[in-house]
């Protein structure tokens, strides 16, 4: 049972490597990474102009099975998390976000899902 959470702790922090390089490449400014707070935690926070975006990375099959691995549970702990850390930042009064999700398939390039939730 061990070595299956290790695969997966290290399929994910792949795959959340990968979905960063993406943003990046697309002018994306990655604040944090693998963000925990008592809430919750958020994969990537990354910045454009004035919008942030917090991320959920999931590399599955396909994009509606990773789009379908996110409970409502999830969304509410990610969407806790990332509002927390919006408040302590100085600016946040000038900031506006949203969640998204990247999906990770095996050979395909990155599925950038704005909005998700």
């Amino acid at each position: 049972m061990l070595e299956k959470k290790q695969a997966a702790y290290k399929r994910g922090v792949v795959a959340e490597d990968q979905a960063a390089r993406f943003l990046s490449s697309h002018g994306w400014e990655i604040l944090e990474t693998r963000y925990k707070t008592k809430a919750g935690e958020v994969d990537l926070i990354a910045l454009k102009d004035s919008l942030v975006i917090f991320v959920e990375v999931k590399a599955r099959a396909n994009t509606v099975s990773a789009l379908e691995s996110v409970s409502a549970k999830s969304k509410a702990r990610i969407k806790a998390a990332g509002q927390g850390w919006l408040l302590q930042q100085e600016d946040h009064a000038r900031l506006s976000w949203r969640c998204d999700l990247i999906a990770i398939v095996p050979n395909e390039p990155p599925v950038h899902i704005e909005g998700a939730w």
